[in-house]
């Protein structure tokens, strides 16, 4: 039994639009906001350069964490990715 890789598994993420310069910042907010290290990942593509954090098997728990990090006045989304 292997585990399957989690870009072959649909899934969501929490995306929050940003500028490369701003990647650290923004990842430290949310690490400062008790978001793990480990669900944090800054990326170039495919939506243009953001900050995603999950991934999230349930679209209730990615729209709970968009909603918390908007809290805390971040630009959320949650993205659905198959």
């Amino acid at each position: 039994y292997g585990t399957v890789p989690i870009q072959n598994v649909a899934h969501f993420q929490v995306v929050v639009p940003t500028r490369p310069e701003q990647f650290a910042m923004i990842t430290n907010k949310m690490m400062s906001m008790g978001v793990k290290p480990e669900a944090i990942q800054a990326k170039r593509a495919p939506l243009g350069p953001h900050i995603a954090v999950g991934p999230f098997m349930d679209s209730g728990e990615a729209e709970s964490v968009s909603r918390y990090l908007r809290s805390g006045g971040m630009d959320a989304r949650v993205f659905f990715s198959k």
